[in-house]
């Protein structure tokens, strides 16, 4: 292969955005007419600030089942596939908490907003979560993305809040991806999407 210098995917800013997951109507991926670096709109929020970035760690898991015959491998099975969606919300609000956590109720009042959990929540919040980023061949005059869609996610946050006078109170994020039957064949666990024009 070839060495081609517009295949380097440039380090810069990168946007996550949360949404609501439905059961029954799938927040839409952002168009190919919203630019890099703007709302993707819809029922996608922007979560703000961020520190240290954001990862899509994709796994699987193989069966490979060994033979008298031969003492190496054969033919190997994808037995289970994952992905995990983590990075850290530099803006610690009530509301990245929650969903970070997957479950507690947020009230907003007129002197006051709260987080409550109950104790007793059985059932998790889904989300839909995305990010972009550089792509290849990005320019100064032509800012090419690269976008991640997560269509279901289920939190996994465990974030301590830390008040130091030394250090940013952050929220980490940790969201497991789930199978969506509502998404094209292709892409029911999560799927990237690269602007090439």
């Amino acid at each position: 292969m070839a060495q081609t210098a517009g295949n380097i995917v440039l380090p810069g800013p990168c946007k996550v955005f949360i949404a609501a997951h439905s059961t029954s109507a799938l927040e839409a991926a952002p168009t190919a007419s919203i630019a890099k670096g703007t709302d993707w709109g819809g029922g996608w929020v922007e979560v703000g600030y961020t520190v240290g970035g954001v990862v899509l760690k994709p796994e699987a898991e193989h069966l490979t089942p060994t033979f008298d015959q031969v003492n190496a491998a054969v033919v190997d099975h994808i037995i289970k596939q994952s992905a995990t969606v983590t990075f850290a919300a530099g803006e610690a609000t009530l509301t990245n908490m929650k969903q970070a956590m997957g479950y507690g109720t947020v009230t907003a009042g007129s002197t006051e907003s709260t987080l409550g959990v109950s104790g007793t929540d059985a059932f998790p919040t889904y989300y839909s979560v995305g990010f972009e980023c550089f792509a290849t061949n990005a320019t100064a005059a032509s800012a090419k993305y690269r976008r991640a869609v997560v269509w279901k996610a289920l939190p996994k946050g465990e974030f301590e809040l830390s008040a130091k006078k030394e250090e940013l109170m952050a929220v980490g994020y940790q969201l497991e991806a789930r199978h969506e039957a509502q998404a094209a064949a292709t892409e029911r666990l999560w799927k990237l999407i690269d602007r090439v024009v």
